[in-house]
């Protein structure tokens, strides 16, 4: 993969991440809304998982880079969400 393929899909993930958020803010309005969506969304990332992962790979991005993820992605998100409001 080069350095174009890497672009396209960096903006391809962008235009998804946008999608996904514009069709979910409007179910974010308390904690509950929020863990419910959240549910929803990674059952659904699963599900679509289950298209072209066997179970053991599923099982090792779960436990593996996602988990290692969290507090990286919980850095920028309020990174984002302080720059909002302010």
């Amino acid at each position: 993969m080069d350095s174009d393929d890497l672009s396209e899909d960096h903006l391809k993930m962008m235009e998804i991440n946008k999608a996904i958020w514009d069709a979910i803010i409007p179910h974010t309005k308390n904690e509950e809304d929020i863990v419910l969506t959240s549910a929803v969304l990674l059952k659904s990332a699963i599900q679509l998982y289950t298209l072209s992962l066997q179970d053991e790979e599923i099982e090792e991005m779960l436990t593996g880079y996602a988990l290692d993820a969290i507090p990286a992605l919980r850095e920028s998100f309020d990174f984002i969400i302080k720059r909002t409001i302010n």
